[in-house]
């Protein structure tokens, strides 16, 4: 509560002085208070983002500038989301120009450890590849992972924990729930989805994953599940069926 009463002091103490200042010199402290409030991780390059900032605001009509003075904050972040939403999009091109022209591939780089010690653990469900695994696992997860272990051409599964283990490495970083190994020797990776997760998001890990499997080769497989056939997304599959 202290640092929220302090922030909205120095939010308050900046809104004062701007009021202080002629309208070119409010226009530029806050152009650069945005930048600031924008780039403060230094995500971005601070040179691209003044410009960005600076060619909004240019197009701002009088009511927008006289609300831009006590609400910058608000601007920083819907600006921020835009250039992250402009920045991702053109990740993805780029990744998928770089496929086209065979500058991308992939690699067996990735090593499993030896031992994992996942925050919850669970050893209940047969066939796991280490004797506990991550257990960070909703209903429809348990349920898909129950179907998996029961299948005879499991050999074995790996709940992936997210943001550590293995992930496919493109305009983002993915890291699918399941890792499967069939006795046939074919590697599967899963990824399970309750309907009202359908969004863009899971179209881009969609499209990443069977390109993925595309380019390692015939034994590597990538499959995203879910519950109902209602609103299962085109190169998905559906639990039901």
């Amino acid at each position: 509560n202290l640092h929220i009463f302090v922030n909205s002091v120095e939010f308050i103490a900046k809104v004062i002085d701007l009021a202080k200042l002629a309208p070119e010199e409010k226009i530029e402290r806050c152009t650069k208070q945005i930048c600031h409030e924008i780039n403060r991780d230094n995500a971005f390059s601070t040179s691209e983002v003044e410009n960005y900032v600076r060619r909004i605001i240019a197009n701002m009509t009088e009511d927008e500038l006289a609300a831009l003075e006590t609400s910058y904050i608000t601007y920083a972040t819907r600006i921020k989301e835009k250039i992250k939403t402009l920045r991702e999009a053109y990740m993805q091109e780029r990744f998928y120009d770089l496929i086209e022209r065979d500058r991308v591939f992939t690699e067996g780089t990735y090593a499993f450890p030896m031992v994992i010690t996942p925050s919850e653990s669970t050893d209940k469900v047969p066939k796991s590849l280490y004797e506990a695994e991550w257990d960070k696992m909703n209903g429809f997860e348990r349920r898909t992972l129950d179907v998996i272990a029961g299948c005879d051409g499991v050999l074995w599964w790996h709940r992936i924990i997210e943001k550590k283990g293995f992930h496919i490495n493109g305009f983002i970083n993915h890291y699918p729930d399941i890792m499967i190994m069939t006795q046939k020797g074919k590697i599967i990776l899963a990824e399970t989805k309750g309907d009202h997760l359908q969004n863009d998001d899971s179209r881009d890990k969609i499209e990443l994953g069977k390109e993925w499997a595309s380019q390692a080769g015939n034994q590597f497989r990538y499959y995203m599940v879910f519950r109902d056939n209602d609103n299962v997304l085109p190169g998905a599959i559906c639990m039901s069926n």
